[in-house]
């Protein structure tokens, strides 16, 4: 491996290196125990610790490990920097690659070496082939007890990486990588025999980087994926945080300007630990100048006058600090001049002491649930209601609180965001304020992507933008509006918490998720789940594949999710590869559906609604119970294969014989399988199969509104106006019927 440098060189035991610095977003010096980055978005690493604690009582930043502590800086400097023949590392993967490094060289200092060079061949070997089991000790020693990765389930008390989710074949492989260039580095020198690290390993048993991988790969397991997420909580969970977005946002955002509007009051005057013994040592010292006092030249001491004038209580003047300083007062009021003055100057000198400037950081109102309006109860109330709000502020025993209705709101913005664009956690955190723009044709998004390109500064696309998610960003430009304005930032998911301003980080975020997730989503599986913002980036697969008509157009779907692999889009889509699960999904879906038209069939509209009732006279009139009905319909939805499809407006309620009567099947339909194509309302609101609910009323009204504005459009091509004309007749037709059953 050789590159040419123009650097003047420096040496290390007499070894000719190339000089180095850290790289320019590094704010600490060479030499510093720890370096610290400028963080330039949210997520990203931030602190590489280089006193890292090894086996024996020492640090790495001993002299003893000298050597080695240089090697692991000029190996990051070395990723980082990138030339014509070699990219840059982004810093998430350099953060990565050196705590490898740091892990081999504590290895290194737990086999009873300080130099790298001076581990033998056959150690290096032995390293090379117990490889889990060597990272396996070190890092259960350094982390203890491993969570599982976020978003998958099962036995969270393992106490070993061997048995947690890190010790896979790429993360084996790649620690076999920095091993095999620590070797490489220090073997062959630069241009003009200059070296770029000070220490590393003299052998290896591989002859190529890309066998020590392949050898390393055979002792790890396959990577965890993330849990797929049953679609019924998936949509309950998108569908609470809708609510938020579209139903009680306006008044969310109106209590929390209430909130901030609320004048803070200076807590009261109340003294502090030892003031009270400063105040009266004060009044005490000021009664023993006056050349006569009438409270000191009492016969016995008059407490409740001195405890009122000190503004101390009248039982608490009894204590014994209260009543030396007291004592003590009447005797050298009964003495010379001298004990006077001197017990005067005793009592200022005490009074300075203990005197503590009144606090006067301000508190929240003690009335300010009163002052905000509160108890409030919402205009509109659903499944994800966060009302009644009762208290400004949340604490243990007050949930229903102003400011976790802020945070919930935040959270739904970013479900939103996750669901139906399937952006990645950095790129949602990293909108800007200006991220919507207006097209001809609909709304589009403006974003930063950072994986795969520049780790800084990222690479701008423009996407299309679904409605749903333009409301969203519309609500967090007005939630995060006083946020932004505090601090100058134009970020658009700013928020104030209370400690400042700021874009909540991912940690934070993926407990948010869970904790709306917990609150709203119900289901036999919905304990098992801890929502994370991958689940959401596997659901836009499912939309994409199942609910948006796309099927398996997999490279299209690489190309929006910008991966790298076609085959991690494959895997995201597994719901597709794995047809007996997608037709579980389907099944309980479509039980659920019957089993609520059972109890509530006056709020479904469509011509299916006859097949359903069809359906259900089939069933044994012997059934009672609705658990007997629901298993009923099981078995027999099971045996006709109904399946029902979700639309944007409403089901497909599909099985065998559906296909004859079925208004989007063209002649290029073979077989009896559903059609993935001509899902339109005109085509669907008249089709045999097809049935609505009351939840898509919205979706109807402005249907209605759309058809007629192309109706009275003079300008507009005739048979758009007749296609209208049809489409207004059949979204009218379901208004008044779900209106109706209202």
């Amino acid at each position: 491996m050789r590159a040419s440098s123009t650097s003047y060189p420096v040496t290390h035991n007499h070894r000719k290196l190339v000089t180095m610095s850290p790289p320019p977003d590094v704010e600490s010096v060479w030499d510093a125990p720890s370096w610290t980055h400028i963080v330039t978005r949210p997520g990203q690493p931030k602190t590489i610790h280089w006193n890292r604690r090894l086996e024996s009582d020492n640090d790495l930043t001993n002299p003893q490990y000298s050597g080695m502590l240089e090697t692991c800086r000029r190996y990051y400097c070395f990723m980082r920097a990138g030339n014509g023949e070699r990219k840059a590392l982004s810093r998430a993967t350099a953060f990565r690659k050196v705590n490898i490094a740091l892990q081999v060289v504590e290895w290194a200092a737990r086999t009873g070496y300080t130099r790298l060079q001076d581990v033998s061949f056959e150690a290096v070997a032995t390293l090379s082939r117990t490889l889990r089991d060597s990272f396996e000790e070190l890092s259960s020693r350094q982390s203890g007890l491993k969570r599982n990765r976020p978003g998958t389930r099962g036995n969270r008390d393992r106490a070993t990486f061997g048995e947690g989710p890190r010790l896979t074949k790429g993360y084996l492989s790649e620690v076999a990588g920095v091993i095999f260039e620590l070797h490489l580095l220090y073997v062959y020198p630069m241009d003009d025999d200059i070296y770029l690290l000070p220490d590393g390993f003299a052998y290896t048993p591989h002859e190529t980087i890309e066998d020590a991988k392949a050898f390393a790969k055979e002792y790890g397991k396959e990577q965890e994926q993330t849990d797929d997420v049953p679609v019924d909580l998936v949509f309950q969970y998108a569908d609470a945080a809708i609510q938020y977005v579209f139903d009680y946002s306006d008044e969310i955002i109106g209590l929390q300007g209430q909130a901030e509007a609320l004048q803070a009051i200076p807590r009261a005057t109340r003294a502090g630990p030892g003031e009270r013994l400063g105040q009266l040592a004060e009044f005490l010292a000021d009664q023993l100048l006056e050349p006569q006092s009438a409270l000191l030249s009492r016969r016995r001491p008059p407490y409740n006058e001195i405890a009122q004038a000190c503004s101390i209580s009248s039982t608490s003047i009894y204590k014994e600090r209260y009543k030396h300083l007291i004592f003590r007062a009447m005797n050298a009021c009964q003495g010379s001049a001298t004990d006077r003055l001197a017990l005067i100057g005793e009592y200022r000198a005490l009074a300075i002491e203990q005197r503590l400037v009144v606090r006067r950081d301000v508190v929240p109102d003690r009335n300010a649930s009163l002052r905000a309006g509160l108890p409030y109860q919402g205009k509109t109330t659903g499944t994800a209601s966060p009302w009644p709000i009762t208290h400004v502020h949340s604490s243990k025993n007050s949930l229903r609180s102003i400011e976790r209705a802020v945070s919930d709101l935040w959270t739904a913005i970013y479900i939103v965001i996750f669901a139906w664009l399937g952006e990645r956690t950095e790129q949602a955190q990293a909108l800007e304020l200006d991220c919507l723009e207006r097209g001809v044709d609909g709304w589009y998004i403006r974003s930063r992507v950072y994986k795969g390109h520049d780790d800084v500064t990222g690479s701008y696309v423009k996407r299309a933008c679904p409605d749903i998610v333009a409301q969203a960003i519309n609500v967090a430009v007005r939630l995060g509006k006083s946020a932004r304005e505090a601090t100058g930032s134009r970020a658009l998911l700013c928020e104030t918490n209370r400690h400042a301003q700021s874009v909540v980080d991912s940690s934070t975020l993926r407990n948010r998720m869970a904790s709306f997730g917990a609150r709203y989503v119900c289901g036999e599986d919905a304990d098992n789940v801890k929502f994370v913002p991958r689940h959401l980036r596997r659901f836009f697969v499912t939309l994409w594949v199942h609910y948006h008509g796309y099927g398996g157009k997999f490279h299209a779907l690489q190309r929006y999710l910008d991966h790298g692999d076609l085959t991690t889009t494959v895997l995201y889509g597994s719901r597709v590869s794995r047809i007996d699960a997608a037709r579980e999904e389907q099944t309980r879906l479509t039980v659920g559906l019957f089993s609520k038209f059972v109890s509530d069939a006056a709020s479904f509209s469509g011509a299916g609604v006859k097949q359903m009732q069809a359906l259900l006279a089939r069933l044994d009139c012997r059934v009672g119970s609705l658990k007997d009905i629901t298993n009923k319909l099981e078995e027999l939805v099971r045996e006709l294969g109904m399946r029902v499809y979700p639309l944007g407006f409403g089901y497909c309620l599909w099985h065998d014989r559906a296909a004859a009567r079925a208004k989007c099947r063209s002649g290029s339909c073979v077989g009896l399988g559903w059609p993935e194509v001509g899902k339109t309302e005109t085509v669907c609101g008249d089709c045999f199969n097809f049935f609505t609910l009351p939840i898509f009323l919205g979706f109807w009204e402005r249907a209605v509104k759309r058809h007629d504005e192309m109706i009275r459009n003079e300008n507009a091509p005739d048979v758009l106006r007749k296609l209208s004309k049809a489409g207004k007749r059949i979204a009218m037709r379901f208004v008044r019927s779900i209106r109706g059953a209202g």
